[in-house]
């Protein structure tokens, strides 16, 4: 039997806007202590009572959706050299997005806020994540910042060739000029699957539902890039040894495939 795509759905939005390095989230400057040559991605996972009724208003749907934001964060752009997370070079190689967010080093940086809203959820939902957030960074179009050194404000699109002589100009400003996208150097598949255990029988399943998530053994996902090399491995639970990690990657390979052709 041919397993569907993601059973849960996400909408993606983004926003950006330009700040000053001194200005940001006090986790992600954790994470990159030397932020002032790059910007900021800033996912945020919402699991509305639409998408679920478990997700009900409260602090434990909070975390939860917390919980992901970071997951999802920590897998994209936590690859220097002394992260667990950073497995090979492409994974470097995918969070140098944040260097092209860099408007002037030390100056102003580009923040892009992700809001993926999760609006119907049955299962395998950090797949569906990451799958719209690489879709949506994909579709980030920027305006042409340049910083006046003068001003110590930021001007966007036709605004920075007169920048010094306009000082009315706010940050962030634009008068539809050009436009720039982002270069994502390796696009990141992932596949998730459950295990269930009974002695020394192990069944996987890929890609599961809410149901068989909650009534798992343990599961495990893979993230593969565009040559098929692994990126990042996550693992919860009991029952995944050597021959299933083996067979999940293989799975994952294939699945590899069919995700190609929606990114």
């Amino acid at each position: 039997m041919e397993e569907p795509l993601i059973n849960s759905e996400i909408q993606k939005s983004q926003k950006e806007e330009s700040k000053p390095p001194t200005v940001h989230p006090p986790l992600i400057s954790a994470a990159y202590p030397q932020a002032g040559s790059r910007g900021f991605i800033v996912p945020s996972v919402k699991l509305t009572s639409i998408s679920s009724s478990k997700f009900l208003q409260g602090g434990a749907t909070n975390q939860i959706s917390q919980v992901l934001s970071e997951q999802v964060y920590r897998l994209l752009f936590t690859s220097d050299s002394n992260s667990k997370h950073a497995q090979n070079d492409n994974l470097e190689d995918f969070s140098t997005l944040l260097d092209q967010l860099c408007i002037a080093k030390d100056k102003a940086v580009w923040v892009l806020y992700a809001d993926l809203v999760c609006i119907n959820y049955d299962g395998n939902i950090l797949d569906a994540v990451l799958l719209a957030l690489i879709n949506a960074l994909k579709d980030v179009k920027l305006p042409v910042a340049t910083f006046d050194e003068e001003l110590g404000v930021v001007f966007c699109g036709n605004d920075g060739a007169g920048a010094s002589a306009s000082a009315s100009a706010s940050v962030g400003d634009s008068n539809d000029g050009q436009k720039v996208s982002l270069q994502l150097k390796s696009n990141l598949y992932p596949t998730s699957f459950c295990v269930f255990s009974s002695g020394e029988n192990k069944c996987l399943l890929v890609d599961p539902t809410e149901l068989e998530e909650d009534s798992c053994d343990g599961s495990i996902s893979l993230v593969l890039d565009d040559s098929g090399a692994i990126v990042n491995i996550w693992k919860l639970g009991d029952g995944v040894g050597t021959n299933e990690l083996e067979l999940c990657y293989e799975r994952a390979l294939q699945r590899k495939k069919e995700l190609a052709s929606m990114l």
